[in-house]
């Protein structure tokens, strides 16, 4: 697989403007920042084996657009969908949203759906099917490996930062009171998402 990659480079630039907003890792510069979040992606993809040559690759937002476009150097085709589908609402419901459905059932053998799911979204499923009892974990699991995140390893803090960086308007929607749940979790202990996303890791790796 063609990523782009670099080495995270120690240096001060930008670091004091950048970390009067950026609480969640105060000791990194922003360019080290950026490196890190492209890092965890280009691992995700490596690890998943997402992407192959000659790929069609749908996305519905302009943030996944945006960096499929930049850590992504092997031949694909980007289509972006987001006029036809018109999905507004960007959480952990477009597991199961019709729209999403509709359109990945139609996917032929080379192409790739990428949605803008992030680790908040897989944990709060995770823990909203704990909490209901469900055992039911196939959208968890996401046996359909037509569909897929770039993002998966990122959580909100991290997101907002890269999308106030690249300047990319870009809205989750986070009514769910899951989603505040693990805000304050992770305010409290910090690494708590994370933490908690190995479990959707194991979930995916060894519920059948």
């Amino acid at each position: 697989i063609n990523i782009r990659d670099s080495k995270i480079i120690n240096n001060n630039d930008n670091k004091d403007n950048f970390n009067k907003n950026n609480n969640n890792n105060p000791q990194f510069s922003k360019k080290q920042f950026i490196q890190i979040i492209e890092k965890r992606i280009r691992k995700h993809i490596r690890m998943n084996n997402l992407l192959e040559k000659n790929n069609i690759i749908y996305v519905i937002d302009d943030l996944t657009h945006f960096f499929i476009k930049r850590i992504i150097t092997m031949p694909i085709k980007i289509i972006n969908i987001k006029d036809r589908l018109k999905i507004k609402q960007f959480d952990y419901t477009l597991f199961s949203n019709k729209k999403i459905k509709d359109f990945s059932a139609k996917l032929k053998k080379d192409e790739i759906l990428l949605l803008p799911l992030i680790l908040d979204d897989y944990a709060t499923l995770f823990l909203e099917e704990f909490f209901n009892n469900k055992t039911n974990t196939n959208n968890i699991i996401n046996k359909n490996n037509k569909i897929q995140s770039l993002f998966e390893t990122i959580s909100y803090e991290e997101i907002i930062q890269i999308a106030e960086i690249f300047k990319i308007n870009f809205k989750f929607n986070r009514k769910n009171d899951i989603y505040n749940f693990l805000d304050i979790l992770e305010i409290k202990f910090k690494g708590s998402k994370h933490s908690l996303y190995k479990s959707v890791l194991y979930y995916k790796e060894n519920v059948k």
